[in-house]
């Protein structure tokens, strides 16, 4: 039986102690592949990075073997037209262009960086609210120009104030 574990970085991951029953998803796929005399687990992710950190010695009796990746990780080359965090933020970032910084001050006056979690916002500051429109221009062009189904997304991060990161940009 061979298992191919799409987005295996997600739940497939056993996030409880190794004393406790294993999560719900890991569970079920590690029953499965005990259930067979020979079983192959192929998991894919583009961030295997939750993978790494299995434990490779976890063995149960009901469950079998973890998730770990026991074997061998290839990681394959993106397409072309796949446009990740190294294109963005990298030392060669083509695309950092794309990259509109919202100024620290005017970010931290609606939301500090030591924010609790329950912070109630009632408002966003007005460089955010300008990215949010063109984001939201740029799609409706996009759906114009009949380019409706290709993934869109925007991401908004509040990084560390300048000087918190040791430098001035």
């Amino acid at each position: 039986m061979m298992l191919i574990d799409d987005e295996a970085d997600n739940a497939s991951v056993n996030t409880r102690d190794s004393e406790d029953s294993p999560a719900a998803i890991n569970s079920c796929i590690r029953k499965l592949l005990h259930a067979f005399r020979q079983a192959s687990y192929v998991g894919i992710t583009a961030t295997p990075f939750a993978n790494i950190f299995i434990d490779p010695e976890t063995d149960d009796e009901m469950f079998g073997n973890d998730l770990f990746p026991a074997d061998f990780i290839y990681a394959l080359e993106p397409p072309t037209n796949y446009i990740g965090a190294d294109r963005i933020f990298g030392d060669d970032a083509e695309y950092s262009s794309m990259i509109q910084p919202l100024y620290h001050a005017e970010m931290d006056a609606f939301f500090p960086y030591t924010h609790k979690r329950d912070l109630e916002v009632d408002a966003l500051p007005p460089s955010m609210q300008e990215a949010i429109a063109y984001f939201l221009l740029i799609n409706a062009v996009r759906d114009k120009r009949g380019d409706e189904t290709t993934h869109r997304s925007m991401m908004i991060a509040k990084l560390k104030p300048p000087a918190m990161l040791g430098r001035m940009e």
